[in-house]
């Protein structure tokens, strides 16, 4: 069964729900989406709020950084992803470690919208400073 996947812009970032079933096929779909949405629309930032039931296994999150670069996934990206399921969150946070230690630190797990919207907007600020600092230099 294919996850539902509803992604719609908002101020600065990109917000995406999802709900289903989870596999690699569905990981692989959702992130595909997701950056086709983010070239779409020029954006970078990310919430995703998901609904996902039958997590996959521990073992299984090894394959994330592979699923991340497959469906296009760069470093640019930001991604903000709330799993407020406690019966998910702690194999979500075991995919979010693999992927930080693989390099994946743009990839942030969130147990609520709020905590995810904030460390986007800052990430929005960062970027913005960054630009405005080297426009500076430039002129």
């Amino acid at each position: 069964m294919n996850p539902e996947i509803q992604i719609t812009e908002d101020k600065g970032y990109l917000k995406v729900q999802v709900h289903g079933r989870d596999s690699r096929e569905a990981s692989l779909e959702i992130l595909r989406r997701i950056v086709a949405a983010c070239d779409e629309h020029n954006c970078l930032y990310v919430l995703v709020k998901a609904h996902i039931i039958n997590k996959t296994g521990v073992m299984d999150n090894y394959d994330m950084p592979q699923i991340i670069e497959e469906a296009g996934v760069t470093r640019k990206h930001r991604i903000a992803w709330v799993d407020p399921n406690p019966e998910t969150y702690n194999i979500s946070y075991f995919a979010e470690t693999v992927l930080h230690n693989r390099g994946y630190i743009n990839v942030r797990l969130f147990r609520t919208v709020a905590d995810g919207k904030g460390w986007l907007r800052d990430e929005i600020t960062a970027h913005e400073r960054r630009v405005e600092s080297t426009e500076k230099t430039i002129s």
